[in-house]
C-alpha cells in the first residue's frame, strides 16, 4: 500500500494573493489618513493666519484709539487705500482707519480668497453667518472682529470672532 504524505513547503499562490490584497487595503487606508491629515493641516494654517490678522487689526485699532472709539472701523467692509497713511504724518485718524481696513481686507483675501471680515459693536460676538448678516447688536463696549472664509475641506464658511476694547 502506498502512503500519501502531505508536503507543505512554501506558500500557495492563493495565500500570496490574499496577503497582497490585505497589504493593499492597509496601504490605501494609510494614504487616505495622510490625505485627511494634509487637508486638516492646511485648514489649521488658514485659521492661524486669520487669527493673526484679527490680532493685527485689533492692534491697529488700539494704536488709532480716537478713530476706533468714534466708530471709524465699524461696519466698513472694504476701506480705502491712502498712500499718505504709510508715512509718519499727513494722515487723519479717520483716513488711517480706512487705510487699516483696506490693508486688512487685502490681507484676508490673500490668506483665503473669498474671505470676508467686519468690525462692529456687538455684545455677542460669536454669532452671524457672513458679512451680509453679521448679527451685530450695536450694544455693548466691545468691538467684535468677525471673519468668514470658505474652508478647503468642504467649502463651508468658517467663522472666527474676537472682541477688542479700544
Amino acid at each position: 500500500m502506498k502512503s500519501f504524505k502531505s508536503h507543505s513547503s512554501g506558500f500557495s499562490l492563493i495565500e500570496v494573493l490574499v496577503a497582497l490584497v490585505v497589504l493593499s487595503i492597509g496601504l490605501l487606508g494609510v494614504a487616505a489618513l495622510h490625505l485627511t491629515a494634509l487637508k486638516n493641516n492646511a485648514s489649521s494654517q488658514v485659521r492661524t493666519q486669520m487669527t493673526l490678522a484679527a490680532y493685527d487689526l485689533s492692534d491697529r485699532m488700539r494704536a488709532n484709539r480716537e478713530a476706533a472709539l468714534n466708530g471709524a472701523y465699524d461696519d466698513d467692509t472694504s476701506g480705502t487705500a491712502n498712500a499718505s497713511c504709510n508715512g509718519t504724518s499727513g494722515c487723519s485718524a479717520q483716513a488711517m482707519a480706512s487705510n487699516d481696513l483696506f490693508e486688512w481686507h487685502t490681507k484676508l483675501d490673500s490668506i483665503a480668497p473669498g474671505a470676508e471680515g467686519i468690525v462692529c459693536v456687538d455684545s455677542t460676538p460669536n454669532d452671524g453667518t457672513d458679512s451680509g448678516s453679521p448679527a451685530c447688536s450695536g450694544s455693548g463696549e466691545v468691538r467684535a472682529i468677525k471673519i468668514w472664509w470658505p474652508d478647503e475641506r468642504d467649502g463651508a464658511l468658517v467663522r472666527l470672532s474676537t472682541g477688542v476694547r479700544p
